[in-house]
């Protein structure tokens, strides 16, 4: 299922509304609307100071583990652990998603790859945003979607949210877009 402006996501009985601001969300899978019999576990990757962990920590999910390269932004994570009910996981991990292995985050998460409800990230937006230069895959940080995409093969979890701005789509004549599955 591909959603694209506003629309709605519901998985597992939990309703997460898609701004316009995110260009794609994919749900490979449903569950029939059920609420579930166990916890739902996500892993949080270029989770920054942390909108999304938060956002889906709201809707139930255990934020099992969140990844960043900015340290600054893991302290972040730590320390508003427990500031909302909902929000309690502290697990930050401080790393470079091009050197990081599926193997290792899930140790750090300390879950087995078959546990993973929901794989949850925006990976850097200023390579493809107007508010950038737009330099698309010329700029690093722009080449860092096909390591998002890597952990999402390695991990495969049920579902992912793969979040980014709408210049995404229009990119390199919109090629990257296409090839982003």
């Amino acid at each position: 299922m591909i959603l694209d402006s506003v629309s709605l996501l519901e998985t597992w009985g939990a309703e997460i509304e898609i701004t316009p601001n995110i260009t794609r969300a994919v749900s490979v899978a449903k569950n029939n609307h059920t609420k579930p019999s166990k916890s739902l576990n996500a892993i949080a990757l270029f989770s920054g100071g942390g909108g999304l962990d938060l956002g889906f920590s709201a809707a139930g999910f255990q934020i099992r583990i969140s990844s960043d390269i900015d340290s600054f932004s893991c302290k972040t994570l730590e320390l508003n652990s427990g500031r909302r009910p909902f929000y309690n996981h502290a697990r930050a991990m401080q790393a470079d998603i091009t050197k990081i292995s599926s193997r290792e985050l899930l140790e750090n998460a300390e879950i087995d790859k078959n546990s993973v409800d929901l794989l949850i990230g925006g990976p850097p937006c200023q390579a493809f945003s107007v508010f950038g230069r737009r330099k698309g895959l010329k700029d690093p940080r722009g080449n860092l979607v096909w390591d998002y995409l890597r952990l999402l093969q390695e991990i495969q979890p049920t579902a992912f949210v793969f979040e980014n701005v709408a210049g995404l789509k229009s990119i390199h004549n919109g090629s990257l877009y296409i090839k982003v599955p």
